[in-house]
């Protein structure tokens, strides 16, 4: 078995983190729960979303010096970027959080008398990304 290995790029010997190299089948199985929750997600009324939300932001911000000294460690970061990062992503959360309750579109005047265009937001879905190429700080074990 291929295992993945994440190790601190300013001492390698300290390993942040191993996990079994994912394949096809397991990304399919990845894909296809995080399709059903998108749909769980939709389903949600917006205020419920919103609560979600910014209960997922709280729980970052508690926890900042713990994500950050993380990514210092994982990325090699500088504190300070660390720190804007994990705060850029509680301020994330908080405004989605806030898009959650409002309007989901738009109407616009139609081309004819007594027409009306209108647009409705929906998500797009779930979206998978990844590459081949492993960071300089990544090592493969077998």
């Amino acid at each position: 078995m291929t295992v993945l290995t994440s190790v601190d790029p300013y001492r390698p010997g300290d390993v942040v983190a191993q996990r079994p190299a994912t394949g096809p089948v397991e990304i399919e199985r990845a894909v296809g729960r995080a399709e059903r929750a998108g749909r769980e997600w939709c389903r949600t009324p917006g205020p419920a979303r919103a609560r979600a939300l910014h209960a997922a932001a709280a729980e970052l911000d508690a926890r900042r010096a713990e994500f950050g000294a993380l990514l210092v460690r994982e990325v090699g970061k500088p504190v300070g970027e660390a720190a804007g990062e994990v705060q850029r992503s509680i301020d994330l959360l908080h405004y989605h959080a806030t898009t959650s309750v409002l309007a989901d579109g738009d109407h616009l005047p139609g081309a004819e008398p007594g027409a009306l265009s209108f647009t409705i937001r929906r998500p797009l879905g779930t979206v998978a990304a990844g590459h081949r190429r492993r960071a300089a700080h990544q090592r493969r074990s077998t």
